[in-house]
């Protein structure tokens, strides 16, 4: 499962709606909870999408915790694309 996240991630594209646990606006930014199953548990994992000068950029992350329910997982998810947000701005596009 993690390698798929991470072919979609080299390959571009979005996650099918299915997949995406939760979604939230957050400072001109759309976030994606994602989280991967990866065995027993699920890895935290999801997106952050803006338009920038008309055209949709996206950044996707995938990180080591791991949670026995995908909802936790999601709600770490949500929390982890705010920090991204909050520390590289823009940036986090280039």
């Amino acid at each position: 499962m993690v390698g798929k996240l991470f072919r979609r991630m080299l390959g571009g594209g979005e996650a099918p709606a299915s997949q995406v646990a939760a979604r939230e606006s957050y400072k001109g930014c759309e976030l994606e909870a994602v989280p991967v199953q990866d065995g027993g548990r699920w890895r935290v994992a999801g997106s952050v999408v803006k338009t920038i000068d008309g055209v949709e950029k996206r950044h996707d992350f995938v990180r080591a915790d791991t949670f026995p329910d995908r909802d936790d997982a999601a709600a770490v998810s949500l929390s982890k694309g705010r920090l991204l947000v909050d520390q590289m701005g823009d940036k986090l596009f280039e």
